[in-house]
C-alpha cells in the first residue's frame, strides 16, 4: 500500500507539473496585464498602519543563541544552517507545511495571489519549483522574468526570512521562513520591478544610471576573500595601488549583490571580526571600478566592484532599510574616530582655531618639494625672474648673432660695383636703390647723392626689409622659448603650488577635542576670505592622510579636494567658550607656571633680541621681555632659508606667531620651537601683538642699558647650567668666547649678542644664583671693545668677510700695438704743379715737432670763433705727427673710413681721405692757437693744399 501510494503521488505531481507547463505556455502567448499582489498592495495602501520591526520586537536587539536553544524555540535544523551562499539551495519539506491530501490535488497546492506550487517527485519545492509557481501566478507574465532572476530574489528572500526567524526565535519561529511568504515575497518583488519599473540602489548603480557616491545601507553577505590580488581588477583612477591586496566582500541591497573592494583599514577591521557577515553598513562616497560598460547585476563581470573606504564607512541600525538612504548626503563625522589611512571623508562639523599664513610648494626638476614662506617665495621669485631674463636675453643674443652672420656671409657673397651719376639718378624703385647701396664700395657717400624721393624710397624700403627680419627673429625666438619650455627639466618655469592651512577641532562641548591640520590647495580668493578663525563650518569631501609634521601631536591630516565645499553655520556661545581660545600675547612669566597649557600647544610673543646662536642647520634665539624674562627659540632651519635674517637681529625688537610649546621639553631656559608655520616680524600688524610691542618699544627706548641687562642675566644663567662650557674671566664677567662678528674655523657655534657699553652693576639674581654677585667691569679697554651698535657690527662682519677674500692677481700693462699701415705718411691728391708736390715731399720727410699728450690732455678748447675748417683739418699730416711720438706713449687717433664716388669725366677722380680722430685734431689745433709752436711748413702745407682744392671746383664746374 505505501508503494502504491508513493507511486500514485509521483504520477500525480507529474500530471500537476504538466498542468502548469500548459498554462505557462499559453500564458506566453498571451498578453498579460499587471496584477498586483496582496502584499505590494498592503505596503502601497496608505490607510494601513504598518507596525515598525523595531516596534515589532519590542524595541529588542538581535540576539545569539546556540543551536539548542534555537531548536527549542522550534526552529528548523535547515532553517538554523542557512546563509547567503546555501540558501538558493534550500528546499521546503511541503509535509512540514502542509497535508499529504492537499498536494495530491491534480493542480498542486494554491498559494497567496493564485500562484500554484508544485513539488518535485521527493515532495520538495525550491527555486524551481517556485519559478514555475510565480510564473503561473495571475498577472506575472512570464516572458519579463528569467530563471536567473528568480534564483536571486529567492536567494535574498530565504537568507532574510530565515535569518529573522534566527535573530527572534520568540517572535517569529516557524512564522517567517514558509512556501506562502517566499511567493508573496517573489510577487512583491515582481510587481515593484517588473510592473512599476522601480529599480534597487545596486541595480541602478551598475546599469550606470545613478551614482555609487550617495549615502548607500548595505549588509555584508559573503567574506570572498582577505587577501586578494586587485591590479588586474583596479583601473588608473583608482586609489589602490598595483600588486596591492586588500579584502574583497559582497554586499547586497537586499535586492542584489555586488563585490565591494576594502581598503586596508577596514581589511584591518575585518581580520579582527569587527566586520562580519550579516552586519549592516551605511556608506558615503564609495566608486565603482572596474568594468566602464553598463550591465545588470546578474550580468556583472567579476571585476565590476564597488570600492568603499573606512573613514565613510560606519555600521548601520540593525533595523535600518537598505538601499539608498533617505538623506543622500554625507553624514558627518567625528575627527577621533578618523583614520589616517581611511580614505575619503564625506562630512566633518568643526571650528577652525588657527588660520596660518599661506605657503608656497615647488617641485624640483630632481623630484623633490620645498616649502617656503611669502617672504621667501618672493625672494625666490626675484631670483628666477632675473635668471630667466638673463637666459632669454642670451638666447636672443644667440639668434641675433646667427641672423647677423647669415647676412654678413650674404654681403661678402655680392661683388662691389661701382655706379655713375647717371646710373645713380636712373634708380626709382625702393629695391633697386638698396641692392645699390649694398653693392657700392662706399654705401654712405653713394647715399649723399640720392634725391629725396630716392631717400624716401630707400628708407621705406629699408623699414621693410627690417621689420622682415625683426619678425624672421621674433619668431625663431618664440620657436626657442616653446622648445625650451617643452623640455623636461626647463629652467624656464618654476612649478609653484600655494596651500593654505587651518587647525580645526570638533564643534562639541568638550574640555580637550581632537585638533586636525586641514590642507588647502591652491584656495581660492573666496575661500581664503571665508575661512576665519572662531567660525563653526561643515565641510564636505576631504581625504586623510598620515601627518609629516616634526612637532604635530596627531597623527592625522586632512587634505582639501576639487569636490570639497564650505558651508557656515551659527555658532553657539555656550559651546564656543570650551572649545576655543582667541590668540594672545603670551606673557613670558606664565609659561614657568605648572599649569601652563596654551591653546593649540602654540604661542605668539613679543621680544627683544638678545643673542642669536648659530649652530649646524639650527639657530637659537634668546628674547627678553621689559623685565628681562627670559625665553629661548630655536629654528631649525636656516635664516636664510626662512628670509628673515635681516628681521632676527641683536638688540632689536621683533614679534613671533605660531611658535610651538612642548610639555615634556625641559631646560634652564624656557624653550619654544619655531617650525614651517611660524612667522617672525619687526612689525607686527596683530592687534594683539600691537599693544604689546610698543609698551616694550617705550621700555627700550627709556633704559639706555636694557640690552646690557639683559644680556648680563643669559651669560649667568648659562654660566650657571654649564660652567665648564661658559668658563668667564673673572675681571669681565661675560662671555670669553669670540667677539660675536669673528668666529674661528675651529669654532661650531657663536653667540651673534653685541654688548653696547656695559655699565657696572649691582648683583643680579637670577633662579638659584641669589648669592652670586655679578663681576663689575674694571677693564676699560674691554669696555670700549663692547660699545658696537647694530651698525658698526654690520660693518665689522662685512670686513671679516672682505679680510678672507685672497687678493687679486697682478695686472699686466696694455701694450699699444699701431700697425704699419697707420704708420704711413698721408697721399694728398694728384696735383698739376710740381711745386706742389715736391712741397708735399719736402713736409713728409721733415719731422714734425709733437706736442706732449699731457699738454694736449690739459688743454682746455675754448668756446666761440676757434674752430678750423673741415679743409684745413683734412690736409694735416697726422701720420707725420704721430711718428714722432714716443713709442711707449703713441695713441691711435685714426679711425678707417674710405669712400669713393666716380664723376662722369673719365678725366676726374674723387678724392680718398683718411679721417683721423676729430678730437685728436682739435687737440692739435687748439695747441696751434694758443701758441704752441709747429713748424712753418705746416701752414705752407695747408696753403697748397686750399690751391688744390680750388682747383678741383673748378674743373667741377
Amino acid at each position: 500500500d505505501i508503494n502504491s501510494d508513493s507511486t500514485k503521488m509521483v504520477k500525480d505531481l507529474q500530471n500537476a507539473r504538466n498542468l502548469q507547463e500548459m498554462r505557462i505556455i499559453k500564458k506566453k502567448r498571451q498578453r498579460i496585464c499587471p496584477q498586483p499582489g496582496n502584499l505590494y498592495l498592503v505596503k502601497t495602501s496608505s490607510g494601513v498602519c504598518r507596525i515598525p520591526l523595531k516596534d515589532a520586537v519590542n524595541k529588542k536587539l538581535p540576539g545569539h543563541y546556540f543551536s539548542k536553544q534555537l531548536y527549542m524555540f522550534g526552529i528548523s535544523k535547515q532553517c538554523i544552517k542557512i546563509n547567503s551562499t546555501n540558501a538558493e539551495d534550500f528546499q521546503f519539506h511541503i509535509q512540514d507545511f502542509f497535508s499529504k491530501e492537499s498536494f495530491l490535488e491534480e493542480d498542486g497546492i494554491q498559494l497567496a495571489d493564485g500562484g500554484y506550487l508544485v513539488p518535485n517527485d521527493e515532495g520538495k519545492a525550491g527555486k524551481e519549483e517556485f519559478y514555475r509557481a510565480l510564473c503561473d501566478t495571475p498577472g506575472v507574465d512570464p516572458k519579463l522574468i528569467s530563471k536567473a532572476w528568480v534564483y536571486n530574489h529567492y536567494r535574498w528572500i530565504i537568507w532574510k526570512l530565515a535569518s529573522m526567524e534566527v535573530a527572534f526565535p520568540e517572535e517569529f519561529a516557524n512564522k517567517c521562513l514558509t512556501p506562502e511568504r517566499v511567493l508573496l515575497q517573489l510577487k512583491y518583488r515582481y510587481d515593484v520591478e517588473v510592473d512599476n519599473s522601480h529599480r534597487s540602489a545596486i541595480k541602478r548603480i551598475t546599469e550606470r544610471d545613478d551614482v555609487a557616491g550617495k549615502t548607500l545601507v548595505l549588509c555584508i553577505s559573503k567574506i570572498i576573500s582577505l587577501s586578494a590580488d586587485v591590479s588586474h581588477i583596479c583601473d588608473k583612477s583608482t586609489v589602490v595601488e598595483n600588486k596591492r591586496e586588500a579584502a574583497v566582500v559582497e554586499v547586497t541591497d537586499g535586492w542584489y549583490g555586488i563585490r565591494a573592494l576594502l581598503d586596508s583599514a577596514l581589511q584591518s577591521l575585518l581580520r579582527r571580526e569587527r566586520l562580519c557577515v550579516g552586519q549592516k553598513i551605511i556608506v558615503h562616497g564609495a566608486e565603482l571600478v572596474g568594468s566602464q560598460d553598463a550591465c545588470t547585476p546578474l550580468e556583472a563581470p567579476e571585476s565590476l566592484m564597488l570600492k568603499i573606504s573606512a573613514n565613510s564607512t560606519r555600521r548601520a541600525r540593525w533595523h535600518a532599510k537598505l538601499g539608498y538612504h533617505r538623506d543622500p548626503r554625507p553624514f558627518c563625522l567625528r575627527l577621533s574616530s578618523l583614520l589616517n589611512d581611511g580614505g575619503t571623508v564625506g562630512c566633518v562639523d568643526v571650528l577652525i582655531q588657527r588660520v596660518y599664513p599661506t605657503q608656497y610648494m615647488e617641485k624640483l626638476s630632481a623630484g623633490s618639494y620645498v616649502f617656503r614662506n611669502e617672504r621667501a617665495e618672493e625672494r625666490e621669485a626675484a631670483k628666477h625672474k632675473e635668471n630667466q631674463q638673463k637666459t632669454m636675453q642670451s638666447l636672443l643674443a644667440k639668434i641675433q648673432a646667427k641672423f647677423e652672420k647669415k647676412e654678413g656671409e650674404g654681403k661678402r657673397s655680392l661683388r662691389s660695383r661701382m655706379l655713375t651719376r647717371q646710373q645713380i639718378r636712373s634708380l626709382q624703385d625702393g629695391a633697386e636703390l638698396y641692392e645699390a647701396i649694398l653693392n657700392a664700395p662706399d654705401p654712405a657717400y653713394m647715399e649723399g647723392y640720392f634725391s629725396e624721393e630716392q631717400l624716401k624710397a630707400l628708407n621705406s624700403h629699408r623699414q621693410m626689409v627690417n621689420d622682415k627680419k625683426q619678425a624672421q627673429i621674433e619668431a625663431e625666438f618664440r620657436k626657442a622659448i616653446e622648445a625650451a619650455e617643452q623640455e623636461e627639466h626647463n629652467c624656464c618655469r618654476r612649478d609653484v603650488t600655494t596651500v593654505m592651512k587651518l587647525r580645526i577641532v570638533d564643534y562639541e562641548k568638550e574640555e580637550r577635542g581632537k585638533e586636525v591640520l586641514l590642507n588647502i590647495w591652491r584656495p581660492s580668493l573666496h575661500v581664503d576670505t571665508l575661512l576665519k578663525e572662531g567660525c563653526r563650518y561643515r565641510i564636505f569631501q576631504l581625504v586623510a592622510s598620515q601627518s609629516r609634521g616634526k612637532l604635530e601631536m596627531a597623527n592625522i591630516q586632512l587634505t582639501a579636494t576639487k569636490k570639497t565645499q564650505y558651508l557656515q553655520l551659527p555658532v553657539s556661545q555656550e559651546i564656543l567658550v570650551h572649545i576655543y581660545k582667541p590668540r594672545e600675547c603670551l606673557s613670558f612669566s606664565k609659561i614657568l607656571e605648572p599649569t601652563f597649557q596654551p591653546s593649540c600647544s602654540e604661542v605668539d610673543l613679543v621680544g627683544y633680541v638678545v643673542s642669536l646662536r648659530k649652530e649646524t642647520g639650527t639657530s637659537v634665539l634668546h628674547l627678553s621681555d621689559e623685565n628681562h624674562n627670559l625665553i629661548a627659540i630655536q629654528i631649525c632651519a636656516d635664516l636664510k632659508q626662512l628670509a628673515v635674517e635681516d628681521i632676527i637681529v641683536p638688540y632689536k625688537l621683533i614679534s613671533a606667531s605660531n611658535l610651538k610649546w612642548r610639555p615634556k621639553f625641559r631646560s634652564d631656559v624656557p624653550t619654544l620651537f619655531a617650525g614651517d608655520l611660524t612667522v617672525f616680524s619687526s612689525n607686527p600688524k596683530e592687534r594683539h601683538l600691537q599693544g604689546k610691542f610698543n609698551k616694550l618699544k617705550n621700555t627700550v627706548e627709556n633704559n639706555t642699558y636694557f640690552g646690557e641687562d639683559g644680556q648680563q642675566k643669559l651669560m649667568n644663567l648659562l654660566q650657571a647650567a654649564d660652567p665648564q662650557a661658559f668658563k668667564l674671566p673673572r675681571e669681565y664677567g661675560l662671555n670669553p668666547s669670540p667677539s660675536p662678528w669673528k668666529s674661528s674655523a675651529r669654532d661650531t657655534h657663536s653667540i651673534a649678542a653685541p654688548t653696547s657699553g656695559l655699565r657696572h652693576q649691582g648683583p643680579l639674581t637670577v633662579g638659584k644664583l641669589n648669592s652670586t654677585p655679578s663681576i663689575p667691569l674694571d677693564s676699560e679697554k674691554m669696555t670700549q671693545e663692547l660699545q658696537e651698535t647694530s651698525q658698526n657690527l654690520k660693518k665689522r662682519k662685512a670686513m671679516d668677510l672682505l679680510s678672507q677674500v685672497p687678493s687679486p692677481p697682478p695686472v699686466k700693462p696694455l701694450c699699444t700695438i699701431v700697425s704699419a699701415s697707420l704708420k704711413k705718411a698721408f697721399q694728398p691728391p694728384r696735383s698739376s704743379d710740381p711745386q706742389h708736390a715736391r712741397s708735399l715731399e719736402r713736409t713728409a720727410c721733415k719731422p714734425v715737432k709733437k706736442p706732449s699728450l699731457k699738454r694736449l690732455n690739459e688743454t682746455s678748447f675754448p668756446l666761440g670763433n676757434n674752430f678750423v675748417a673741415d679743409e684745413e683739418l683734412a690736409m694735416i699730416n697726422t701720420q707725420a705727427l704721430l711718428n714722432n711720438f714716443p713709442k711707449e706713449r703713441k695713441v691711435d687717433f685714426t679711425d678707417k673710413s674710405t669712400f669713393v664716388v666716380l664723376s662722369d669725366s673719365p678725366d676726374s677722380c674723387l678724392q680718398v681721405e683718411t679721417s683721423s680722430h676729430s678730437a685728436g685734431r682739435k687737440n692739435a689745433l687748439q695747441e696751434n692757437n694758443e701758441g704752441t709752436e709747429i713748424p712753418g711748413h705746416v701752414a705752407d702745407e695747408t696753403k697748397s693744399s686750399l690751391a688744390v682744392q680750388q682747383r678741383q671746383r673748378r674743373w667741377k664746374q
